[in-house]
């Protein structure tokens, strides 16, 4: 039964050390992701609120006259 305790207790000990390691280089990946996603995410919302911006200008020039 001891034994298997150790075991147990190394196991554990080896994941919390895989797992609690200093990973900096992850850090940069995940920022150049969420970088990408905010680019995406404006790249395919600029048309609408391109056209937009250009109707309410068309408006404003239409009531003028």
């Amino acid at each position: 039964m001891l034994k298997a305790y150790d075991h147990y207790r190394n196991a554990v000990t080896a994941l919390k050390r895989m797992y609690l390691k200093e990973e900096t280089g992850q850090t940069m990946v995940e920022y150049v992701m969420l970088i990408v996603l905010v680019a995406l995410a404006v790249f395919l919302l600029t048309p609408n609120i391109k056209s937009a911006i250009v109707q309410v200008f068309s408006n404003t020039s239409s009531a003028l006259k």
